[in-house]
């Protein structure tokens, strides 16, 4: 009888350890602690209430997330990267992820790693994918990128027996036939200045055929291409708001939701404020690339890119943690959950496909074609400054002050200046 005691608690032992172990294989990060800072969105607030619970829950890990607004997260990263060190986890955006480069762990060695989420990175949009890492090695992880998109009202269009706005001509016509002064501006644009401004033109740069560099990264937005696009926005501009030089994202917003504007381009964004619950045309937008010049014309982009991505601190005191994490959040399954409940952008091709987050945002598909051709304003630090050159001139040809020649002139040569300066012409 002692002896079959003792064989039935020895064989309970032994189960105990290898229920522990298989657990132990389950969850090889239980009770490790993490801390990421990341840009204060929709989408932040859906990783701290639902996904952090959920990470939790199937593998033990804690992150803690600080919600940092967008002006002090650049330099609440940087300044832990050079003392506290208290991050694990890092948010850059597009603009940032050079200079990150300095202090973000490389990644490779991690995907296709055993017992960690498949990245999936041929799902990834390519064009994104290859701005976020450039180099032989990886570092981003991108899952909520950003950039320009035109919507008009189809309800008003199909009134108007204009089924699709596909040219230059198609966009005159409708502003002009859906302007009613007071009531119904025909365009939107935020044309306050600042880099709303400027990216919400570029496309129609893009549009016209035009570019803003060379091969040689001599500018060239003021060519023809330049000049008729720019010339266009002015056209454009008479049927917008009287005030468009104080006219913000955020107004833009709000006047569009409110069913005040029939067309425009802006951020990608303004799509889930569109098809928010209490939108009043919810259901009524289109979306699209901006219209073409003429059918016959080629566009070499199609906007501009931006947005946000994710990876590892070189300094992390646990890395594979932190890295697991990463692949996590931004895995085909995951980063489209975070998106449905979140900002509705898109990160991959899939989510062109994907009937819950179409319902949730219609404009999904034409963010993925819009991402798919567009590219960085400039790829180097000297982004801010060019972006900082092109604005005065630009907001001085919306007031009148300017012609677009002249003003688009004065940017080229600022552009040529800055570019010079930095040893790109040696």
């Amino acid at each position: 009888m002692k002896k079959s005691l003792g064989i039935l608690i020895l064989v309970s032992l032994m189960v105990l350890v290898s229920i522990n172990f298989v657990l132990a294989q389950n969850k090889p990060f239980e009770g490790v602690t993490l801390r990421v800072a990341i840009v204060s969105t929709e989408d932040s607030k859906y990783l701290a209430t639902d996904l952090v619970p959920r990470l939790e829950k199937e593998t033990g890990i804690k992150l803690i997330v600080d919600q940092v607004p967008y002006d002090d997260l650049n330099s609440k990263q940087l300044m832990d990267a050079a003392g506290a060190k208290t991050y694990d986890i890092i948010n850059p955006c597009t603009e940032w992820s050079r200079q990150y480069t300095a202090f973000g762990e490389p990644l490779d060695a991690y995907i296709g790693k055993e017992g960690f989420p498949n990245p999936e990175i041929d799902d990834i949009i390519p064009g994104i994918w290859s701005v976020w890492n450039p180099g032989e090695d990886i570092y981003w992880f991108p899952y909520q990128p950003d950039s320009r998109v035109f919507y008009f009202r189809k309800d008003l269009a199909q009134d108007l027996g204009m089924a699709e706005i596909q040219t230059w001509d198609d966009a005159k016509a409708f502003a002009e036939k859906t302007f009613k002064a007071g009531e119904m501006y025909g365009f939107g644009f935020p044309g306050r200045r600042g880099n709303s401004m400027n990216l919400a033109w570029v496309p129609m740069l893009f549009s016209a055929g035009g570019d803003l560099y060379d091969a040689d990264l001599k500018p060239v937005l003021n060519s023809q291409a330049g000049v008729d696009s720019l010339n266009f926005l002015l056209e454009l501009l008479k049927f917008g708001p009287p005030d468009i030089g104080n006219f913000g994202e955020f107004e833009h917003y709000g006047a569009a939701k409110e069913g005040r504007v029939a067309m425009g381009i802006e951020a990608s964004g303004i799509t889930q404020a569109l098809e928010s619950a209490d939108s009043k045309v919810k259901g009524n937008v289109g979306y699209g690339l901006f219209p073409i010049k003429a059918q016959d014309v080629t566009r070499p982009s199609t906007a501009c890119m931006g947005g946000w991505s994710l990876g590892v601190a070189n300094y992390s005191k646990n890395k594979d943690a932190a890295a697991w994490v990463v692949l996590w959040l931004t895995s085909k399954e995951i980063v489209t959950d975070w998106q449905i409940h979140g900002r509705a952008h898109a990160s991959r091709l899939s989510m062109a496909s994907n009937a819950e987050l179409i319902k949730v945002n219609p404009a999904v598909p034409t963010i993925v074609e819009t991402l798919a051709g567009a590219k960085l304003f400039f790829d180097g630090p000297e982004g801010r400054d060019l972006e900082e050159a092109l604005q005065v001139p630009l907001s001085q040809a919306i007031a009148g002050e300017l012609t677009a020649k002249d003003a688009l002139d004065t940017v080229a040569k600022a552009f040529e200046s800055v570019l010079d300066k930095a040893g790109y012409y040696k």
